[in-house]
C-alpha cells in the first residue's frame, strides 16, 4: 500500500510553541519539501482531507503538521463533527508537534481559544495534564522503534487512557488537571493511570469557560490542587478506527521549543517515515 505524505504549512495561518517569528513551521516546511513532500496549505488541507473521506483512501494518508495550532478550514466547530475528526475517524493519519492539541483553532485573522469550550476532551477524547517534570521524557519500545531520539522535559502529557499507545513518559513532580477533576484516596497519593486501568471511563468537570487569555490559564491552574510525582504520557499514539489500527494520530514533542535544530528537523522527517512505512505495514515497526 502506498502512503501519500504531506506537510501543512499557511504562513497566514498562526503558530504556537512551534515559533513562527523565529521561522520554525517555515524550516520544518522547507526539510519535508527539499525531500519530495508536497506542502498544503489551509484550503488544500481542508480539500485533501475531503477528498480522501470521497475516495475511502484516508487510511493511506498521513498529515505532518508543521505548525501547531488547527486552521479553522478543518475544524469548523469546537465537537466530533468536524472534517478533521471524520478524517481520523475514516482511518487517517497526522503527526503533532508543539502545543497541546487543537488548543486552539486559527483563521486568517484570529486565534480561537478553543480549550475554552474543551476542544481537546470534545474533539479527540484526550485529557491534557500540566505538569512540572522531574527529568526528560523515557521514550518507550514504541518510541525508540519509531525513530524517537531527541530528549525533552514534557510540560503537556496526557492521561493514559484507554485506546493510547505510549511512545514517551515522564514522572512529574506536580501536575494540575484542567479540565477534569480526580479524586484520590484519602491520604494516598496515587498514580492516576494506577487508576484508569480498571475505569472504563473518565468523567469531565466543569470547563472554565471564562478564561479570556493564555496567561490567566495558567494562574488558574497555579490554583488547582496539584498533584505529586505522577507518570503520565508525553508522545503517544491514539486510533480512531479499529480496522485500521496502524493509523490514527500522533504526538510528540510536548513543550514550547526554544532551539529546533537540523537534527530534529532530520529526525521529525524520519519520524513521518517511519509511520508511513507503519500505515502500508512494512516491517513490524511495533
Amino acid at each position: 500500500m502506498q502512503v501519500e505524505l504531506v506537510v501543512f504549512r499557511d504562513s497566514t495561518y498562526p503558530s504556537s510553541w512551534i515559533n513562527d517569528s523565529l521561522g520554525y513551521p517555515d524550516k520544518i516546511a522547507s526539510f519535508f519539501s527539499n525531500n519530495a513532500v508536497k506542502l498544503v496549505d489551509a484550503d488544500e488541507l481542508k480539500q485533501f482531507m475531503v477528498s480522501s473521506l470521497e475516495e475511502g483512501s484516508s487510511h493511506q494518508k498521513l498529515v505532518v503538521f508543521s505548525q501547531d495550532i488547527v486552521p479553522k478550514t478543518i475544524a469548523e466547530n469546537y465537537y466530533t463533527t468536524t472534517t478533521v475528526r471524520e478524517y481520523l475517524d475514516a482511518g487517517g493519519s497526522l503527526l503533532w508537534i508543539g502545543d497541546i492539541p487543537l488548543f486552539y483553532i486559527g483563521d486568517e485573522k484570529k486565534v480561537d481559544k478553543a480549550w475554552q469550550k474543551g476542544t481537546p476532551v470534545n474533539m479527540l477524547g484526550i485529557h491534557p495534564v500540566f505538569a512540572n517534570p522531574k527529568r526528560t521524557v523515557t521514550f518507550t519500545k514504541c518510541g525508540r522503534n519509531i525513530g524517537m531520539k531527541h530528549k525533552w522535559s514534557g510540560t503537556r502529557p496526557i492521561f493514559l487512557d484507554q485506546g493510547i499507545q505510549a511512545l514517551a513518559k515522564s514522572e512529574n513532580f506536580t501536575c494540575r488537571y484542567y479540565y477534569v477533576d480526580i479524586e484520590m484516596r484519602k491520604g494516598i497519593l496515587r498514580r492516576f493511570w494506577d487508576w484508569v486501568r480498571t475505569a472504563k471511563s473518565i468523567s469531565a468537570g466543569g470547563f472554565a469557560l471564562e478564561v479570556s487569555d493564555r496567561e490567566e490559564v495558567e494562574k488558574k491552574v497555579e490554583k488547582l490542587r496539584p498533584h505529586f510525582h505522577e507518570t503520565h504520557v508525553n508522545a503517544w499514539i491514539k486510533c480512531f478506527n479499529k480496522n485500521h489500527p496502524y493509523c490514527g494520530f500522533y504526538r510528540i514533542w510536548d513543550y514550547e521549543v526554544r532551539n529546533l535544530t537540523s537534527a530534529m528537523v532530520e529526525e521529525l522527517f524520519n519520524i513521518a517515515q517511519s509511520i508511513s512505512r507503519r500505515i502500508a505495514r512494512i516491517g513490524k515497526l511495533f
